[in-house]
């Protein structure tokens, strides 16, 4: 016996500051929150760090609760990452330790251990800057990914899922050899696309055994800033941020879901046509914030003739707005999505969230306020809180 189907409710996330979308996920559920509504959503769906939150909140029976733990997990990485916890760390309890005191030795495993963390971080830098070395190393947020997930796999996660990844790789030699987009997901599914374009033919449910680590760490290994990530163990191809596939996945999820129902689910086997399932998805969209890596929110090029003769240094290295030109694609890319996805399934199935930042974080500002209660009054009205399809 087919299951009724209801709204199917779907959360994006875009790649980017994977903080700043928890804090407007909390400003969401603060404003209503009698209604949990992340507890209501059946399928997350994320790129980078969008994909590690998506991980996170599907991990919970209710994924309300995964919210504190993603807004401690974001702060703690980026903490190490950026802000050199470790070697902070050190030096403060080294600095402690000579108050009042004669320096201790420079033999002192402390010492040892702080002169050993400088030496790296600036023969690290050194090599960044050469562009020998991607800027920042993964070791730290693996370990922080291994804390929580450990050993788990895709298949034993309590919600559904899918992840953006970029594999560079696919292992076919000859003429269907090339670099493909890669999705990770829980949900099942009979059909796969095929072809020279996407050379890897894969079964059903191939991914339920795939590590959650590898999958968060594959869709976050982002160009310049961090490695390219294989696995766990060391074997397959090399992955990198799905942000080069789709940094807003919201289309991603569109297409996915439609052509599942399409090619029939197990809950509803009977194939269900493109534009009687549009009806029945609702897509809730959130960003990190526009301009994710600069932090002006317009460019004023010096025009001569009408013309700005701008090279590599103005779109790339300039210090006051760095890597402007892949935060002009990125955004662009994002607005594109949501305005593709708006206009497929128009004001009631689809709400955007994103809002400009204020030093690369949400502000408490008018406008930012307005946008959350919106989006609220678009929850409680468009049917996200009905029962949905449980069995997809």
């Amino acid at each position: 016996m087919e299951t009724p189907i209801g709204p199917i409710k779907i959360l994006s996330m875009d790649g980017g500051n994977g903080m700043n979308t928890a804090d407007l996920l909390q400003r969401i559920e603060t404003a209503n929150p009698k209604k949990n509504f992340l507890d209501q959503a059946q399928i997350f769906v994320g790129t980078s760090a969008g994909g590690i939150n998506s991980l996170f909140l599907a991990d919970f029976e209710k994924p309300t609760d995964a919210l504190n733990i993603i807004q401690k997990f974001w702060q703690d990485v980026n903490e190490s990452i950026l802000g050199g916890l470790k070697a902070n760390e050190v030096a403060r309890k080294a600095l402690e330790g000579m108050q009042n005191k004669p320096l201790a030795p420079f033999q002192s495993d402390q010492w040892q251990e702080l002169a050993g963390i400088i030496f790296r971080t600036a023969l690290g830098l050194g090599q960044a800057a050469a562009g020998c070395r991607s800027l920042f190393l993964n070791d730290v947020l693996k370990q922080f990914l291994i804390q929580h997930f450990g050993e788990k796999t895709l298949g034993e996660l309590k919600q559904k899922v899918i992840i953006c990844s970029y594999q560079l790789d696919n292992g076919q030699y000859g003429i269907d050899r090339s670099w493909i987009s890669k999705l990770y997901t829980n949900i099942p599914y009979h059909h796969r696309p095929t072809g020279r374009h996407y050379a890897i033919k894969l079964e059903p449910d191939s991914d339920l055994t795939e590590k959650v680590v590898d999958v968060a760490m594959r869709t976050s290994a982002a160009p310049l800033e961090l490695p390219i990530y294989q696995a766990l163990n060391g074997v397959g191809p090399g992955y990198v941020d799905g942000g080069l596939v789709a940094n807003n996945p919201a289309m991603i999820a569109l297409s996915a879901i439609v052509g599942s129902l399409h090619g029939g689910i197990p809950a509803h086997p009977t194939p269900i046509l493109p534009t009687e399932s549009l009806d029945l998805i609702h897509l809730l969209s959130v960003g990190t914030g526009r301009n994710l890596v600069g932090t002006a929110q317009f460019l004023a090029p010096e025009f001569v003739n009408g013309s700005a003769t701008w090279g590599y240094r103005q779109w790339l290295l300039d210090p006051l707005n760095p890597l402007v030109l892949i935060d002009a694609f990125l955004q662009g890319g994002n607005e594109t999505v949501a305005w593709e996805c708006g206009k497929l399934l128009g004001e009631k199935n689809f709400y955007r969230l994103n809002v400009p930042l204020e030093h690369m974080l949400v502000p408490s500002d008018t406008y930012t306020n307005e946008r959350v209660a919106e989006a609220v009054a678009w929850l409680d009205t468009n049917g996200w809180l009905v029962q949905g399809l449980e069995a997809y």
